[in-house]
């Protein structure tokens, strides 16, 4: 009998969640774009759509609000598509800053170059890397993306848009600053402005709720059925939500919901859920060991992944079947998955803390490599 809740189940949890969510008091709209301090903030609204294109909603989830620094996550799907993940690594990266999302400081620490494509600087030379000969064809080729995700077309928030570029003195210091230092792509000016363009866009909640939906679905719309990003480039790209999402509040967000997601000043949140839940992994793992698979790799974009690898390295212990963790982020992320019982660690990207704390556990570590200068 399947564990995979049913869209009874799914609304149940989300009127709970929602009527919960409304009791909750504190925190206040972003002041530094004048426009968005004046959205009301008793705005509300929960949102789930799953693989198979169902949409469960509880509160406003048809009023639209600015997407804002959630854009980054689906703008890095069209250009990872474009260039593939192993350019978008040379030219931007994919470590967290440890430093606020706007940080000069964090591009002066590392030789001039963005370290991930989610916070601005990143998300900025992502847009500077968008195909075209001038800013409208850029703009298309953006926005078509977008409208692919959403399976509806998208405007832009005018008075939003108008507040941002009044106000973004500051990103227009950071494109200049990766400009002098070789890392963005195209004219800082216009880049600045489709990048503002792009964080101005109306989304509702239910419409964000299928984006993300894309991801969980392997990359193609659960409604539209169509690809809007290669399966390939998926995981790379929750990879990044899961170091970065929110920033320097990424790492709480990891240990209490434990699922990529991406934030943004709007007032959105989106989150990913690729399995359907722990039991279902289980299942999935234990029919690959009964098909004759003589190891296993679980990657940290499945949710209660820990639980999953202790479970299996207690049934397996003193047998020949070897278990691994996958999309390993960084080394504290390696502890973990070592002490559940994870015999080996795979991480999308070298990062010599991992190396260094896997040796000391005797552990196998299998980061991926862009130079030899990484391996050597």
């Amino acid at each position: 009998m399947s564990n995979v809740p049913s869209n009874e189940q799914i609304q149940t949890a989300v009127d709970n969640a929602y009527a919960y969510a409304k009791t909750v008091q504190g925190g206040k709209n972003a002041s530094y774009i004048p426009a968005l301090a004046q959205v009301p903030s008793d705005l509300l609204a929960i949102a789930v759509v799953t693989v198979n294109g169902d949409i469960l909603t509880a509160g406003s989830a048809d009023t639209p609000f600015a997407i804002e620094s959630i854009s980054k996550a689906f703008n890095l799907a069209y250009v990872m598509d474009l260039i593939g993940m192993k350019e978008l690594r040379t030219k931007i990266g994919a470590d967290p800053t440890g430093e606020p999302f706007n940080s000069v400081m964090a591009i002066e620490l590392h030789g001039g170059k963005p370290l991930n494509p989610l916070v601005n600087a990143g998300a900025m030379a992502t847009v500077s890397l968008v195909n075209g000969s001038d800013s409208d064809e850029i703009w298309a080729n953006m926005i078509h993306n977008f409208n692919n995700f959403a399976n509806t077309a998208l405007t832009v928030n005018q008075e939003i848009y108008k507040s941002e570029s009044a106000t973004n003195q500051h990103n227009r210091g950071i494109a200049w600053l990766l400009d002098s230092y070789g890392y963005f792509y195209n004219t800082p000016p216009m880049i600045v402005d489709l990048y503002t363009r792009m964080c101005s866009l109306n989304i509702t909640t239910s419409q964000l709720a299928l984006m993300g939906a894309c991801y969980a679905n392997g990359g193609v719309n659960p409604v539209s059925k169509k690809r809007v990003v290669k399966d390939e480039n998926v995981s790379p790209i929750l990879a990044e939500m899961c170091m970065s999402g929110l920033y320097d509040s990424t790492g709480d967000w990891m240990y209490k919901a434990g699922v990529p997601a991406k934030s943004g000043v709007g007032g959105g949140l989106v989150a990913v859920v690729r399995a359907k839940d722990a039991d279902d992994a289980m299942r999935i793992a234990e029919a690959c060991i009964e098909g004759g698979c003589a190891g296993i790799e679980l990657t940290y974009t499945t949710p209660g992944v820990n639980a999953i690898i202790e479970k299996m390295a207690r049934e397996y212990d003193g047998t020949d079947f070897v278990i691994g963790a996958g999309t390993v982020m960084d080394p504290e992320t390696a502890r973990m998955a070592i002490l559940s019982g994870a015999q080996y660690v795979v991480s999308p990207y070298f990062n010599g803390d991992t190396v260094r704390l896997c040796n000391r556990y005797r552990v196998a570590c299998m980061p991926g490599a862009m130079s030899i200068a990484e391996v050597v």
